[in-house]
């Protein structure tokens, strides 16, 4: 299974960190209607979501990933998914990559 966009460990750009917003508050709107709390009962999503006892959707995702990662890692190196993890990191390190090229 592919995680795509979030299956980093930390946001790296604007994109992933709003895109963690967007899951966050998507999952508190969801979570606060189970505990039967409004928005004018000022609680934190923090106290929330000890109350009822759930773990976060990006901490399961960010557990997946690094799951992931590490399984990738004890793989032998002529496995595809390790072959594949060099070529991205390798392709990562390649300098000028963040430059925009001029239309």
């Amino acid at each position: 299974m592919f995680v795509p966009a979030l299956s980093v460990l930390k946001p790296a750009t604007n994109r992933h960190r709003a895109e963690a917003r967007r899951i966050t508050a998507t999952e508190m709107k969801y979570t606060r209607k189970t505990a039967g709390n409004s928005w004018g009962e000022h609680e934190t999503n923090t106290e929330i979501a000890k109350e009822i006892n759930i773990t976060p959707v990006l901490h399961k995702i960010r557990e997946y990933s690094r799951n992931s990662l590490q399984h990738t890692n004890r793989m032998t190196a002529n496995k595809l998914p390790r072959v594949l993890k060099k070529l991205q990191t390798d392709r990562q390190k390649e300098p000028g990559e963040n430059c925009r090229l001029a239309r």
